[in-house]
This record gives structure tokens, sequence and C-alpha cells, in this order.
């Protein structure tokens, strides 16, 4: 490659941390080519053997040797790759790169020996913890600092003590990092139950507001995440959120209006949600709504923002529908739920499902119009509201609908109405090709087993219908069936006679190892050893060459929604380079053109790029998690899966910052244009065109 264009790839690449950076400490900037220098090649067979899962035993010797290469870069490679394996007995090969001469090695090492660490015994755990509190107090680096403490508060705790330790540790952080690592403590202490102490608390009080480092000192993301963490800590003074809701951050507004609920009901905390109601921003008003009082419920029916009015429609049908008003808003909202071609349909639909709940009479006369609507989510919400108001005919008529998610809303009405009258229309659907629905289906089939004997007529037939639908999927092939075929595999073991389970026999070598365990229980017998999730037995995605990666940081992919505007991403392909080569070669091959955004949460993700719109449709082969030291912030873009290494081509955007995803979730994209396209996103958007440039 030229060095011309080099330097542009390296000043792309510089660009795309930048704008990562502008919200993100500086620890979390993302490794880039330009930092590969001559020992790229040598990087990139690293890289490679990290996806293979270090399988081969020259590939993990090839990375436990590159730990003590002379070049930095080296090391922080193959230590982040060390971790990404999750082999807890590999934990001590990565404790003496925590005190390596280099900081951006003793990050790196010190998040991967938390990753090591995630399914290691209470005492490697025990140790880890006594390593990362030692390190900690010997550390210069900020950076490093910061990492070494997000992964003391990473291991899970094992007491009271141990959470007075790791407080009494991080106070020793700089200001900049102590907020991130707090946030990750006091969740885990949450979890735990494990109240916190005082000292740790107010310092982050202090940092939140200002008065350590100084107001204009320290960074949006220092004061943002010091505020998440205090909050998280619990027992919140009204007196913070109320100084928080004047923050120049937008994000700390929103944690401080996340935090109105926590309040004992007192006369601070319907002032604070009307504070928080008349934020300009719109995620800090949904966080309003959600503590709001039900005069302020009503009036936010009519924001600008859909995401604030549907949730208070929502309140509306719910703990509000007492207030004066709310009937009536309700029926007037869901008069507008027409087939009308282009007609926006969130707001009427979601109000018709709420009047559903609390008017059927009203409700029922304008189901007719969702029924036939031209857009499949109507469709599917209206099964829903048919399954409320108990419409029994409706719910048969939309389970023969063309669209497999309008059938799988249909049938789990039905299941849940007519128990075994719902039996021949969940059989129907075992002649469906949508991974989605079968697994839908199969799974509201898991009680018949309690009546129906093995073997007696009815059995049979469901037997027959459950393999017929089994050796589709196996046939299509792919590692994405699986979340369909385990509960087939396990309604046959349940249902079958013994001849039914020979039939089975056909899947004990089949290549997905999970579905090998899943037939060995179905047959009662002993889980074959090493079957285990994994890649193993696919087809696997090539490993992208050097030169793809490289060219890949200038990259711009953009996302363009009928209706909305564009949304840019730019990718990180020397974070995450399967995931990031992946969707540029989707986005290249017309492959998310047409598809939509299935899930919409507010002030937490969109997800979308579904084959089926759902969840469990995907594209083909299985991608590995490349987890590492960049963060969820608002903006990034992660992989959608359904555990470890089941990447399938779905991604969603992070509406806010959700670092409770991170060392789950693969990022492996920022948006660098169009976030405000990104915020007004609903259910349902379609990807009209996506261009690579």
């Amino acid at each position: 490659m030229r060095p011309l264009t080099l330097l542009i790839l390296a000043l792309a690449a510089a660009l795309a941390a930048d704008h990562l950076g502008a919200q993100a400490p500086e620890g979390d900037r993302p490794l880039t080519g330009s930092e590969l220098g001559a020992s790229a090649e040598r990087i990139h067979a690293l890289l490679a053997a990290e996806d293979r899962r270090a399988r081969d035993p020259a590939d993990l010797e090839a990375l436990l040797a590159a730990l003590d290469d002379e070049e930095p870069v080296v090391r922080r490679v193959a230590a982040r790759a060390i971790g990404r394996l999750e082999r807890g007995e590999l934990a001590p090969a990565l404790e003496p790169l925590t005190a390596d001469p280099d900081p951006r090695v003793r990050a790196e090492a010190a998040n991967a020996l938390a990753q090591a660490l995630r399914g290691a015994s209470p005492p490697e755990r025990s140790a880890g913890h006594t390593l990362l509190i030692e390190r900690l107090g010997q550390e210069s680096d900020p950076h490093a600092a910061g990492s070494l403490g997000r992964s003391l508060a990473r291991i899970p705790l094992a007491g009271a003590g141990e959470l007075g330790e790791r407080e009494r540790a991080l106070l020793a952080l700089p200001a900049p990092a102590l907020g991130r690592a707090a946030f990750a403590l006091y969740r885990a202490a949450a979890s735990a139950r494990l109240p916190a102490g005082d000292e740790l608390p107010a310092r982050l009080e202090a940092i939140a507001l200002g008065t350590e480092g100084g107001a204009g000192e320290l960074p949006d993301h220092a004061r943002r995440n010091a505020a998440a963490a205090r909050l998280a800590a619990g027992n919140v003074p009204a007196a913070l959120i109320e100084e928080l809701l004047d923050a120049s951050d937008p994000e700390t507004r929103r944690h401080a209006a996340a935090a109105i609920r926590t309040l004992p009901e007192a006369e601070a905390r319907p002032e604070l949600a009307a504070r928080a109601l008349a934020d300009p921003v719109d995620r800090v008003r949904i966080e309003g709504v959600r503590a709001a009082g039900c005069n302020e419920v009503l009036a936010a029916t009519r924001d600008d923002s859909d995401h604030v009015a549907l949730l208070a429609i929502d309140a509306l049908a719910g703990r509000c529908f007492e207030a004066e008003g709310a009937l009536e808003r309700l029926a007037d909202l869901a008069g507008g739920a027409s087939p009308t071609p282009g007609a926006a349909w969130h707001r009427p639909v979601r109000a018709l499902a709420g009047l559903a709940r609390r008017d059927p009479g009203q409700a029922a006369p304008l189901l007719e119009g969702v029924f036939e609507h031209e857009i499949p989510f109507v469709r599917a919400h209206g099964a829903r509201i048919a399954s409320t108001l108990g419409d029994t005919e409706a719910l048969r008529r939309l389970a023969a609908d063309p669209d497999p998610n309008v059938r799988a809303a249909a049938v789990t009405g039905l299941a849940a109405l007519e128990v075994e009258r719902a039996d021949d229309a969940l059989l129907d659907q075992l002649g469906q090709s949508d991974p989605g629905l079968l697994r839908t289906t199969a799974n509201l089939m898991s009680d018949w087993h309690e009546r129906m004997a093995p073997g007696s007529p009815e059995a049979a037939r469901s037997v027959e219908a459950l393999l017929g639908a089994l050796t589709r999927l196996t046939e299509v092939g792919g590692a994405t069936s699986r979340d369909a075929r385990i509960p087939l595999v396990r309604r046959i073991g349940e249902l079958g006679s013994a001849e039914d389970h020979a039939a089975l026999e056909g899947w004990r070598n089949d290549p997905d190892p999970v579905i090998r365990a899943e037939v060995a229980r179905a047959l009662g017998e002993p889980v074959p050893e090493g079957a285990q999730a994994g890649k193993a037995g696919f087809e696997e995605l090539p490993f992208p060459p050097l030169e793809e990666l490289r060219a890949l940081e200038g990259v711009r992919v953009e996302l363009e929604f009928e209706g909305l505007g564009s949304v840019v991403v730019a990718v990180l392909p020397f974070e995450a380079p399967t995931n990031a080569a992946r969707f540029v070669r989707m986005a290249r091959e017309g492959t998310f053109e047409g598809l939509m955004l299935h899930r919409v949460v507010p002030n937490f993700v969109l997800q979308g790029g579904s084959p089926g719109a759902n969840e469990y449709a995907g594209h083909g082969a299985y991608t590995r998690d490349e987890l590492g030291l960049v963060g969820h912030w608002r903006g990034t873009l992660g992989i959608s899966t359904r555990g470890r290494d089941t990447g399938d081509g779905q991604i969603f955007v992070n509406l806010v910052d959700n670092l409770r995803l991170d060392h789950d979730y693969t990022v492996f994209g920022v948006v660098v244009e169009g976030m405000e396209v990104a915020d007004r996103i609903q259910e349902g958007a379609v990807m009209t065109r996506v261009r690579v440039r």
C-alpha cells in the first residue's frame, strides 16, 4: 500500500477515534493500524489465531509467546487475545503484564485478566482481587489505573469485606477514571445486595458536582460517569438530583432524571420530574415521564418526540388510568389506528393496546383496520391486542398471516387463551421455515408431554411435525438455526416414542456441538465430552486480510432510513476485525437494504438487520465476540448475540451510555454523523439504502 494511502487511512482512523474520544476517556481509544508499525504481519497472525479461539495448540503457543515480545503493541494484542479466550487457567500468564513497563500494555492486561477470570473458581478470583488491588496501589499512569480499577470492580464479589477493600482501593484513582470503575463496582454490589460505604460515594458526588477538580476542568464524561456511579450507590438525596438536573451535559441530566424514581414519595419528587419533563433533550424527558405525576403524563402524550409520547401513553394505560381524562385521551389517540398507507401508526396502535386493557368495548370496533394493515409490525401488535381482548377468532386468522412474526404473536395469544384448542394452530406453524416462529412454536409446546402420552396418536402427529421442522432447518444449515433447533429437539425427546428417538440418531454428529448435547439429553444419555457452545464444525467466515483491515479504517457506511435521513458509521477494524469486516461486506453486498429495525428501546438501543425482522433470524455463520476496552458509549455500534460467540450479522446502536453492556457485547463501530436521526427511529424503520463510501 502506498505511503500516501497509508497516511489517508491513518487520518481517517484517527478521526473515528477522535469522535469516540470526544465522549469517552483516553483509555477507550481503539487500536488503529497506524500503531502496528513493522509488527503488522505478526499482529495480524495473532488476531487470526484469536479468531480461531486458539483451538490449535500452535495458536495458543503463539499467543502466549507474544506476551513476552519486545514490541509493546504486540504484547497488548496478545494480552487482549488471551483475555478474549475467557479461559481461567490462562489468567496467571497475564499477571506479569499488569506490571509491564508500558502503560497501555498494563491497561490491556488488567482488562484481559478480568475477562479470563469470568469463569474462574472463587480462589482464583480472590487471587485476582488481591493482585489488582496491589497493582492499583502502585500505578502512576491514569489510564492504566482506570483499567485496573474497572477490572477489579468486575470480578464477582465474595462479600462485604471485599466490597470495602475495593472501595478503598478505588479512592486512589484520579477523578477522570473513578466514575466508570465505581459504576461497575456498585452495579456488582447491588446484584450481591451489599450496601455502599460512605467515603467513595461522597467523593463521586464531589466529582459529579465539580467541587473536586473544578467545574470546568474535568471532561464531561468524567463528571457524567461519577454521577452515574454515585446514583448507582443508592440512598441518593433529592438535593443531589436537583443539582445534577442543571448540568450542561445531557447524559448527566438523564442519569439524574432516572434517579428521581428512587426517591420516596415526597414534595420534591413531582417538582424534579416536572423539571425533567421540561428538558430540551428527549432522552431526559423520557426519564421524566417515568417519574412524573399523571397530569404531566397526560400532557406528555402530545410531546414532539415519539419516544416520550409512547411512554406516556403506556403510563396512561397503566399507573395513570384513573387520572381524569385518561380514558378519553386513549380513545382519541386509538381512533387513528387505521390502514391508511404511510400514516404514522406508533401512537394510535400503542393507545389502542392500552384501551383494550381498560375499555375492551371501545377498543374492539377499532381492531379490524389493524388486522388488515399493510405493515406487519402493526398486525403483530393487533395480535397482541386481540389476545388482551380474548378474540380467538381474530387470532386464528392472524395465525395464518403471511408474516412469521404476526403468526408468532397470534399463536402465543392462542396458547395463552385456549390451551388444548390451540394445538392445531401450533402444529400448522411447524410447516413454516422462519427460525423465530419455529422457536416460539416449539417453546409453546413445552407442556404437551404432560397431557399426551408418548406414542399416542396425538403425540405421534406432533413428533412428525417437529421432525419435519428440524429436518428442514438442518438442511438449510448455518449456525444461526441453533435457537430454533434446540426446543425442537427437546420436544421430540419429551413426546417421542422409542422409534421417534431413533429418528434423532442422525443428529448425533450434527456440526453444532450444542445440538449434539441436546440430542444426548433428549435420548437420556450423558452429554458427550466437549459438547458446548462454539463455532467448531461450521464453515467459518474467513478472517479478513491485513490489507482489508487497513482499508476499512477509511470506510464510512451510510445507512439511509425511509423518511428520516441517514446515519453514518465508521468501523473499528483493529478492535473488532471479524465483525467490522462482516458489517462492511454485508453493506457492500446490499444485504441490509430493505431490512428493518425490529427492536427499539428508548434510552437503550436500536436493533435490527435481521432478514426475518426478529431476534432469531440471522445471516448464516456466527462470528466470535471481540470484547475490549472500548465502552458502549452513546453512538457506538454493537453486535447482537444470544450467548457467547453468536453474532449473526444483527447490529445495535447505543442510544445512551450503556456501560453495563461492556465486556459482554462487541463494539465494532461508532456513529460519526446523524445521531439525531438515530434518536428519532421507531420500530419498523426501514434501511432503504446502504452505501459504503
